[in-house]
């Protein structure tokens, strides 16, 4: 690590660093790369409430809000060059911007000069912002100076107001200012080199080796933000500008990201003012990483590959790590399909990549799932995991032991919540959907599977092969896994399954089970690869394009939910026009038994029983809303290409009177392209109501329907 700048400086100590930073942290923003346009990261829950108000009242103490002007961009202030080296720096709070109309940004700002923040007094009259700024520049210090060297002389401090007008944002940009990803001019002044100080993030940096590398965005919005009615998000783009991700500006909310790299775009405030304080460090790579490793997929390029390790960190610690027990799975590959994305060039730099979520709550398979997912993988290193990982202290402490070698893996991202304040499903698995940063392809899973070997290249292959069928991208596959038993008891079983519709329960809401598809007559060996049509979704297994969390994000309110989950996710898909379809061969197996773990029915939990039954009553109206097509639209709402009626005809469903019309079960096939229920109940553990629902006939089904209503039999979880 370098610095122009003395080590004495109080914003060069050790003494603070933030809480939130993880491993993931300094990999997204450390790597040399082609492709920085996934490298940003989120930190909640760093400062508190009591930090917050108290940087309000130094803010509104000094008047610094008074002193805002328009703000303006690089091009624009490189117009006024002359005039800003001519303002008088008498005011030791800040250096303002000479007004000027047309500008691409509707926000008023404040640059707190570096003088003035040298000088003793910043930090007496100002504590509190001179601790956010000397905890994130010490963070950014200890845990990126081995491969980044900064110039602290440079860093700039400003404070930003846009206000609730509905239309004040900011275009789309990069911080860095290069043309190719930057609609606004990028015309400098040579003479604002020379000016004393540090430079604005206006000015050209002082030196040709530093030049803008992290920008650091904290939010100091009311606490009750809310991001639809409030609007005001940071849309990241990624994936080279085909991806978005909007981050709503929570309190006490920090955001890094490279400046050279990620294109962003403040979107406008709608009802009241959001206030920012952004500090932009400048410096230069010391390590090259990623240049001639091989690493295999476009945002392997984001994170430190498995050859490097980190400074401290047991270099094994970033190598993909080797199964304790990998599964002799007796079952041949899956056959590679052709796929449209193939090219000449067979390096797996030209491959897409693969997010996979999973929600795991008390669960000691995670680790073996994560073991089989990159074992089976024909090209493990574009595969990358948002896992939460929900533990109890307590009693987990074998998972907590067992998780450690994933949490510091490259291509592994990891939430650790304490069991206590999970919600549920739905919860989980929109925080696992917030770990992706990217990737062209999105699997959901449950924490108990078993994979296939290829099986991403099949999927691919699958996914594309369907959309071409359809002349369209909006596919996704999902099915009902066949089970698996402990420890790695694979049945010898290729078939797939069909999600149909089964019954409605005692609290009207919909069941939905699977039913093992036949083998394709005309095939000696293996199906052919053709998906089967279906409209329900299944939780632990769904593959498709990443656009899907961007369409149809899970729902963190739907708390407590378990049976609803899969019905909502499948009419939300279904109105904003994608089509699911079912894979016709067994991609991976799925763990229906739980008797190795605890569920969070039975585990203790920090929101009392007769509220967690109000909140899951609540979540259970809401779905219903939306199969009644009675729901509102939204980001969390029904979409608009196809209507809640269309869906229920689809499935041949009635959910104003709670009927399953005769037929629906058969999912629009023939009854002869299934397997018989005594081949079927085979599929499932022999302790679990699976197997025993299994072995009965359709009719016999449906006349005990009513003494199993009450019985635990969540396919989901």
């Amino acid at each position: 690590m370098t610095s122009t700048e003395s080590s004495s400086t109080s914003e060069s100590s050790n003494e603070n660093i933030l809480k939130g930073w993880s491993p993931l942290t300094s990999r997204l923003l450390s790597g040399q790369v082609n492709d920085k346009s996934c490298a940003w990261d989120v930190l909640d829950g760093n400062f508190g409430d009591p930090f917050v108000n108290g940087l309000w009242k130094e803010i509104e103490g000094a008047k610094l809000v008074e002193k805002l002007v328009p703000a303006r961009t690089k091009g624009e202030s490189s117009i006024l060059a002359n005039m800003m080296l001519a303002m008088s720096s008498s005011n030791d709070h800040g250096t303002s911007q000479p007004q000027k109309t047309g500008t691409v940004r509707g926000d008023k700002s404040l640059f707190l000069s570096r003088e003035y923040r040298k000088k003793a007094e910043f930090a007496t009259k100002h504590p509190h912002m001179h601790q956010l700024i000397t905890t994130i520049t010490n963070t950014i210090l200890h845990k990126l100076g081995e491969r980044i060297t900064l110039d602290t002389s440079m860093t700039s401090v400003q404070l930003a107001v846009y206000p609730g007008d509905g239309t004040s944002g900011y275009t789309r940009h990069c911080d860095r200012g290069q043309t190719s990803c930057m609609a606004e001019s990028q015309s400098s002044s040579s003479s604002a080199s020379s000016r004393q100080g540090p430079a604005s993030p206006q000015s050209p940096p002082k030196a040709a080796e530093a030049e803008r590398i992290i920008t650091a965005i904290y939010y100091l919005t009311n606490d009750d933000w809310d991001p639809v009615l409030d609007g005001g998000c940071l849309r990241v783009f990624s994936n080279g500008s085909l991806d978005k991700t909007d981050i709503c500006p929570y309190r006490d909310r920090l955001i890094l990201f490279r400046s050279d790299g990620v294109e962003h775009e403040v979107l406008p405030s709608l009802r009241r003012s959001r206030t920012a304080i952004t500090i932009w460090f400048y410096g230069h790579h010391d390590i090259l990483l990623g240049a001639s490793n091989g690493t295999n997929s476009k945002l392997s390029n984001q994170v430190e590959t498995k050859d490097i390790a980190t400074k401290g960190e047991d270099a094994s610690a970033n190598k993909r790590p080797v199964p304790e027990e990998v599964v002799s799975n007796i079952l041949p590959p899956l056959p590679l399909v052709k796929k449209t994305s193939e090219t000449t060039d067979s390096s797996s730099t030209c491959l897409p990549s693969i997010f996979v979520s999973i929600a795991s709550y008390r669960d000691s398979e995670i680790c073996p799932t994560l073991d089989s997912l990159f074992s089976n993988a024909r090209h493990p290193d574009r595969i990358f995991v948002g896992a939460v990982l929900q533990n109890d202290a307590t009693y987990d402490q074998e998972n907590v032991r067992m998780t450690q070698k994933y949490v510091n893996h490259s291509n592994v991202r990891c939430l650790e919540l304490a069991a206590k304040h999970a919600l549920g499903p739905c919860y989980a698995r929109s925080l696992a959907q917030s770990l992706h940063r990217g990737e062209t392809f999105v699997l959901q899973i449950d924490s108990h599977m078993r994979f296939r070997t290829n099986w991403d290249d099949y999927l691919i292959g699958l996914w594309e092969q369907t959309t071409n069928k359809g002349c369209h991208e909006r596919v996704v596959l999902t099915a009902y896994p066949v089970g698996y038993e402990l420890p790695n008891k694979i049945p010898n079983e290729e078939r797939g399954t069909l999600l149909v519709p089964w019954k409605f329960d005692e609290n009207g809401m919909l069941r939905q089970r699977g039913r093992l598809l036949k083998k394709d007559s005309g095939s000696t060996e293996h199906p052919p690869p053709r998906a089967t049509p279906c409209h329900l979704y299944a939780a632990g297994f769904n593959f498709g394009p990443a656009s899907m969390i961007q369409d149809v994000p899970y729902d963190p309110k739907l708390d407590f939910l378990f049976f609803g989950e899969e019905l909502s996710m499948a009419v939300r898909l279904y109105t904003h026009g994608y089509d699911l379809y079912a894979p016709p061969v067994s991609v991976l197996y799925h763990l229906w038994s739980r008797a190795h773990r605890p569920t969070l029915q039975s585990s203790p939990s920090s929101v009392a029983p007769e509220k967690i039954e109000e909140k899951r009553e609540e979540s259970r109206k809401k779905v219903q809303q939306q199969l009644l097509g009675q729901a509102s639209a939204g980001i969390y709402g029904l979409g608009d290409k196809r209507s809640a009626e269309d869906f229920a005809k689809a499935l041949h469903v009635d959910f104003h009177n709670s009927i399953v019309h005769e037929g629906a079960s058969d999912g629009g096939l023939s009854n002869d392209r299934f397997v018989n229920t005594a081949d079927a109940a085979s599929l499932f553990a022999e302790d679990s109501v699976e197997r025993k629902i299994a072995t009965l006939d359709t009719k016999t089904q449906e006349l005990i329907s009513f003494f199993l209503s009450g019985m635990d039999l969540d396919q989901t979880k």
